[in-house]
């Protein structure tokens, strides 16, 4: 990151510039007037920005993991203060804490964060909690990455993987809706490779029947490449898998032949529910990681408070969300994944 200065006559002209070269990644930190020159009656105002695309998020993460013990020492000490009642309640540090735990984000990243918005704190707010909420709440919003895996030029193929239960094949239907009917106008075909779990092509075979879609299901590769052959008039083939424990290493493997022995270009998404531990959530993503995730869906939103172990996973990961399930309804449940609506449920 680094802070760039714009200048023009009135503040707007000054962030119109800002943002005609950073678009919306343009944060601003501060405006002032600066004193015009003796004999120069045109007043000119300065806003400050900080510019996110400076510099790769890689390089960042590479730097603030060598600091992360200190950060860890860091956020001890302050809570230690805290106890001792030794930091006057005005403080950006202790508003800052305070904000951050209710958040629910992992310790390791909460280190991370931390560091990033006591550096880019503008002095003027630190004393007020409000403002320095606000500032901080940006930040995050700001530092997660979404995907329209809709929005495409050519035909696309979209997997759905993920653990037992998380909701793929209601997720498969809700998707189908939006580009099919709500938001697209494309031809969708969809394809099941869940034969293990009972009534999971009946409930598939329902939606598509209501939205007139095709759909077929595949019980080994010949059948899949033959159903990809049919659906070549498709703009859009979803394809749902069976649900398979982290642990079970035989049915990720067996995901992973369907794709190695497939010539189409298949986009995978990862499927989590929101009411799963952090931990659950990273150890999922490392097993399921072999078949080449592109972007992460989260589901089940409704059932959990803990939106912070969502958040770490994102930015732990620093994949893209696609989509968000906020229930069961078929098709109004799921929204499109930014930054923003996770930070709202956060709060």
């Amino acid at each position: 990151m680094e802070i760039i200065s714009f200048y023009g006559q009135t503040p707007q002209i000054a962030l119109d510039k800002a943002k005609e070269k950073f678009g919306d990644d343009a944060l601003v930190i501060k405006t002032k007037l600066i004193p015009h020159s003796f004999g120069d009656k045109k007043q000119t105002y300065q806003v400050d920005i900080i510019n996110y695309k400076s510099s790769s998020k890689n390089n960042e993460l590479l730097n603030l993991k060598s600091e992360v013990s200190e950060l860890l020492k860091k956020v001890d000490s302050l809570k230690t203060q805290l106890n001792k009642k030794s930091i006057s309640k005005k403080s950006s540090n202790y508003n800052l804490l305070n904000i951050l735990e209710k958040t629910g984000i992992e310790k390791e990243i909460l280190s991370e964060i931390l560091d990033e918005s006591l550096r880019y704190i503008p002095q003027e707010i630190q004393r007020s909690p409000q403002k320095i909420e606000i500032f901080f709440y940006k930040l995050l919003g700001k530092l997660l990455k979404s995907k329209n895996e809709l929005d495409f030029k050519v035909k696309k193929s979209l997997m759905l993987v993920g653990p037992t239960g998380v909701g793929k094949t209601t997720t498969i239907a809700k998707i189908s809706a939006i580009a099919s009917i709500i938001d697209y106008n494309y031809k969708v075909g969809i394809i099941s490779l869940d034969n293990y779990r009972v009534g999971a092509i009946e409930q598939l075979s329902k939606y598509c029947k209501i939205m007139n879609l095709p759909m077929k299901s595949a019980d080994d590769i010949e059948s899949f490449d033959e159903i990809f052959r049919q659906m070549s008039d498709r703009d859009l083939i979803l394809i749902d898998t069976a649900g398979s424990s982290p642990r079970d290493n035989q049915k990720i493997a067996q995901i992973q032949t369907f794709l190695q022995n497939n010539n189409q270009n298949i986009t995978i998404n990862l499927v989590l529910s929101a009411n799963t531990k952090y931990a659950d959530m990273l150890l999922a993503y490392e097993k399921f990681s072999t078949l080449d995730i592109e972007s992460l869906i989260f589901t089940k939103l409704d059932e959990t408070l803990n939106y912070g172990a969502i958040y770490s996973l994102i930015f732990k990961t620093e994949k893209p969300v696609s989509y968000f399930c906020i229930g069961q309804n078929v098709p109004d449940d799921i929204v499109k994944a930014d930054g923003g609506f996770l930070i709202k449920k956060m709060r």
